[in-house]
């Protein structure tokens, strides 16, 4: 696996990166872009110690680039600046299969990290508002079986019924407090469920 140099001075260097290297390897063990510069930049001068190498920004491992390496810790600090107030502009091109049906237009997709796997995976949902659907789901849940539960004691033991009317500090009894309770479960969960289905 050689590297493509495009580009190199004593402050930086300009890589080419193949389609299926990772920049950084993290957890895996293999070799990535990061390890290679650094591998060539030693094998031209061992005597100097491991050398320096800052890493600017990454491109994912299955897409294809031109990488910046820093290769001074000055160089490293004004290159991340230029990245953060955005002089440094980045331009993707797409290769797909067939004729899209429009000119022009926007793909949306969110990545999903497996921490077990170390990598990350396409999925066309935010999976952030699933815990809020599930919360909705719960909530919604617990109120109509409140419901029933209450309705059912007031058939089948309406002393107990009786006993939560009694308790009630308020003026509307035990039963209809109880009642709006599980109203207003069964509307906090519905506008759980709502909002996370309109994002």
């Amino acid at each position: 696996m050689g590297l493509n140099i495009l580009f190199e001075d004593e402050h930086i260097l300009v890589v080419k990166k193949d389609a299926g290297i990772p920049v950084q390897a993290g957890k895996m063990r293999i070799m990535d872009l990061q390890g290679l510069v650094k591998n060539e930049l030693y094998r031209r001068n061992p005597k100097a110690g491991e050398p320096y190498l800052g890493l600017i920004h990454r491109l994912d491992q299955p897409v294809e680039g031109v990488m910046v390496f820093a290769k001074t810790p000055l160089a490293a600090g004004s290159l991340s600046d230029q990245v953060t107030d955005g002089r440094v502009k980045k331009h993707y091109l797409a290769l797909v299969c067939g004729k899209p049906s429009a000119e022009t237009g926007t793909l949306v997709d969110y990545l999903l990290k497996d921490d077990a796997e170390d990598t990350m995976n396409i999925t066309g949902e935010i999976m952030e508002e699933k815990p809020k659907m599930i919360a909705g789901i719960i909530i919604c849940i617990a109120g109509i079986v409140s419901m029933v539960i209450w309705g059912l004691l007031s058939i089948f033991r309406p002393e107990a019924s009786n006993q939560l009317s009694d308790s009630s500090m308020i003026t509307i009894d035990g039963n209809g407090i109880f009642l709006i309770l599980c109203v207003v479960a069964i509307i906090v969960g519905a506008s759980f469920l709502l909002k996370s289905k309109k994002k």
